[in-house]
């Protein structure tokens, strides 16, 4: 049953009391440029590792209140969490150790030893060859660009840069004193890569030609004559999460377990679905409908037993995480990664 959306709704107020902030964001120069596509793939998997720390607290905030809230219980919705899918798109820009990479932890001073040989002489981005059923993301430029050891500093600091601290800082205060305003964090930020997200997608695919690494499987008919045989890829159903894994996993394809050598071409006349490697982040596989889950989850707010002096907390919040969010952009517009990036656009 719907739930009409009046001015004195929840998610009417939301909205109304965010416009300036929600603006201001989407005004941002990082902003600006992602519209007009002068950004590179070291600029977005810095933004992406900012945005890992982000979901990583907000989501274990929600794991925290999600038996002792009912509210808390409501909001916390699994099929849209970002986390797993931010990995996935970590390991496709940064590699097989971009947990090394991302949480600092290794000690060795020569960092293009992130990337193994196989990475750094593939060519298979810039391939021009008609083969494009290689599904990682060509690392060879930044061992022959100035511009790798800050990028892999960059990446290294971001937990501990001002705007990803102030960030969780708040996260972890509200969890500690008032959950209830993890509501408006859930709203901007997943309402947020529903909406405005989708269209990011097709920008950051556009900008970095990721189209090239597309991927069709037809879960229910999947055509073996599109298969072809390959000793470099280590194929299982697993996450592309900390293991050997210089090659994303494909995690729904349901019978190729006993396939452990397999890639996928791209010819397949039978497909069903388009995996799109490096925008994870932007994909919800588990909805059916992305508009009708955003009327619904609306409506969902609606219903949350909030006093007026709490819905009027939740709206202070909401613009705060705004705020947050520009604060976590305007580090990336400060870092040498995308001063690099802004002096080579073309």
């Amino acid at each position: 049953m719907s739930i009409a959306k009046t001015a004195d709704s929840l998610s009417a107020k939301l909205k109304e009391g965010t416009e300036s902030q929600h603006l201001r964001v989407h005004q941002s120069p990082l902003m600006k440029d992602f519209v007009r596509r002068k950004f590179n793939h070291e600029v977005y998997a810095l933004l992406l590792t900012k945005l890992y720390f982000v979901y990583e607290c907000l989501e274990a905030s929600l794991s925290r209140h999600n038996l002792d809230n009912d509210i808390i219980q409501k909001v916390n919705i699994p099929k849209i969490h970002r986390l797993s899918h931010i990995e996935k798109d970590l390991c496709f820009f940064l590699g097989d150790k971009w947990a090394d990479l991302v949480f600092n932890l290794s000690n060795d001073s020569d960092n293009s030893s992130t990337y193994s040989d196989d990475d750094k002489n593939n060519n298979a981005y810039n391939d021009n060859d008609g083969n494009n059923d290689k599904q990682y993301y060509n690392h060879s430029s930044l061992h022959k660009d100035a511009n790798a050891i800050c990028f892999y500093e960059n990446i290294k600091g971001a937990r501990n840069s001002p705007g990803v601290m102030l960030y969780l800082n708040r996260l972890n205060e509200i969890t500690r004193t008032k959950p209830f305003l993890l509501v408006a964090h859930v709203y901007v930020r997943y309402l947020g890569d529903l909406s405005g997200g989708q269209v990011l997608k097709r920008i950051v695919r556009k900008a970095l030609n990721l189209q090239h690494f597309d991927v069709i499987i037809d879960d229910n008919n999947i055509n073996t004559d599109n298969i072809e045989s390959s000793n470099s890829t280590n194929f299982n159903n697993n996450d592309c999460v900390g293991k050997n894994v210089k090659h994303n996993n494909f995690n729904d394809a349901k019978d190729l377990n006993s396939s452990k050598n397999t890639t996928f071409t791209r010819n397949s006349t039978k497909s069903i679905e388009t995996k799109h490697f490096g925008t994870n982040f932007y994909s919800f596989p588990l909805l059916d409908n992305i508009n009708t889950f955003k009327s619904d989850f609306k409506n969902l707010l609606n219903e949350l037993p909030f006093s007026e002096k709490q819905q009027n907390e939740l709206v202070i919040e909401a613009q705060l995480a705004f705020d947050l969010n520009y604060n976590l952009m305007s580090d990336i517009v400060a870092s040498e990664t995308y001063q690099y990036a802004k002096r080579n656009a073309t």
